[in-house]
């Protein structure tokens, strides 16, 4: 139908303040539990930035930013200690 999605890294500092928009609405709260400060909330993103495991993304749709996802190896991520993944998972 013509709708073009895109995913774009976060350009840090530049997004923190929609990230913390973001993380304050109300549909987001329950899944990300990440309605910090900004000071708290740029802790947050300087250290997941920090660690090469992760990928923070912004989500768009038709040139318009819409949402927030992270892309991460999973046996190097916590939920590793959780079951036995690929190396490429």
């Amino acid at each position: 139908n013509g709708t073009q999605f895109y995913l774009r890294q976060v350009k840090y500092p530049d997004d923190m303040a929609l990230l913390h928009k973001w993380m304050h609405e109300p549909h987001v709260i329950p899944q990300w539990q990440l309605n910090k400060s900004e000071v708290e909330l740029k802790v947050y993103f300087e250290k997941q930035l920090a660690d090469d495991h992760h990928r923070l993304l912004i989500v768009g749709v038709d040139g318009q930013d819409v949402g927030y996802t992270e892309i991460y190896e999973g046996k190097r991520d916590r939920l590793g200690l959780y079951y036995s993944g690929h190396e490429l998972d």
